[in-house]
């Protein structure tokens, strides 16, 4: 599990700089940063969903 943890840092930590990269405005960015949690969470009860149901 430690290593999952790890991974999902790592991944986490490239998404926000790759975003933070991008050349456009602010609040495009934070508007991309929304999205990207939505989504995450979206998955997130998506897979609890499906573990509880197995």
């Amino acid at each position: 599990m430690e290593l999952d943890k790890r991974i999902a840092e790592f991944h986490a930590m490239y998404v926000t700089k790759y975003i933070d990269n991008l050349k456009c405005p602010l609040e495009e960015k934070l508007e991309l940063m929304d999205a990207v949690a939505a989504t995450v969470l979206e998955c997130e009860k998506k897979q609890k969903s499906n573990s509880e149901i197995s």
